[in-house]
């Protein structure tokens, strides 16, 4: 089953989507390997992992798909990829969401603001009238009916707690074509006012004051997101090794930490290749 259907057959049915952040195909292996529903690829995490780069639109549209295709391709579980604003206006949208297409994930997502979100003052939302517009354009372009739009709104964040705003203008992205909401910087506090409110699924990351899973479906999420988790750990546990490697010269007092070389290969399919080598080499 491809995994757009797949996606699509998880919306409908009951129960929370749970996400995890993926910065490469090794860690989206990793996701999927202790039972994530979906894997997320995520701008900050990925683009931080593959460049060294802040997430500040200095990477491109299809350095950004190429990096989702590799995790696609990677796993058998959904994708869902952050397409930052859609890497430009209409027009940009139609090719972004043709070219994740392709790529093989799920789903995206488009926001309302610009590159400058992770800078001080938190960017500036672009008119409503013609974020719908990008979502209009991001749904005609699909190449497959069951390929997910998710409108992100940063009005909450942006504009200082406007629940109001954020409101008006997820109204007029689902009118547009959304299928999903995605409301960063929600408060868990305010789900309630919001998901009677909407008439699609909500998306949220777990972030502030993180909610139980429990505590999320019964709040009424659909999809919750851990989008930093796996590359803050791998941050915090190379730092720590590394750093005593080169203090002492051997692993040994951060053995504990480190895993069996067997783990990672199995993990990567050493074992089917090794099956494979009687059958071609001869």
């Amino acid at each position: 089953m491809k995994s757009t259907k797949k996606f699509r057959n998880m919306l409908k049915e009951k129960g929370l989507i749970v996400m995890g952040g993926a910065y490469d195909a090794f860690s989206a292996r990793i996701i999927e390997k202790v039972g994530f529903d979906v894997v997320g690829v995520g701008g900050f995490a990925t683009v931080a992992s593959r460049f060294g780069m802040p997430d500040s639109g200095l990477v491109t549209m299809t350095e950004s798909v190429a990096i989702a295709k590799d995790i696609a391709s990677a796993v058998s579980i959904p994708v869902v990829a952050d397409a930052e604003d859609g890497f430009g206006n209409p027009l940009n949208v139609r090719r972004t969401v043709q070219e994740y297409c392709r790529a093989g994930v799920a789903a995206i997502h488009i926001e309302d603001v610009g590159f400058e979100k992770h800078l001080a003052g938190g960017g500036q939302l672009i008119p409503a009238k013609e974020m719908a517009g990008k979502i209009r354009a991001a749904v005609d372009a699909r190449l497959d009916e069951d390929f997910v739009i998710i409108a992100r709104t940063d009005a909450v964040r942006v504009q200082g707690g406007s629940l109001g705003e954020a409101l008006a203008r997820a109204e007029a992205y689902v009118e547009a074509g959304a299928e999903i909401i995605f409301m960063a910087g929600l408060p868990p506090a305010e789900l309630g006012k919001v998901v009677p409110k909407l008439s699609v699924p909500l998306m949220n990351m777990n972030v502030p004051r993180p909610l139980t899973l429990e505590e999320s479906e019964k709040e009424g999420l659909k999809i919750v997101a851990y989008p930093g988790e796996a590359i803050l750990a791998a941050f915090k546990a190379v730092t720590e090794v590394m750093a005593e490697v080169r203090k002492t010269g051997h692993a040994r007092a951060v053995k504990e930490k480190l895993s069996r070389l067997h783990e990672v290969e199995e993990l990567v399919g050493n074992p089917e290749l090794e099956r494979l080598i009687p059958k071609y080499f001869v």
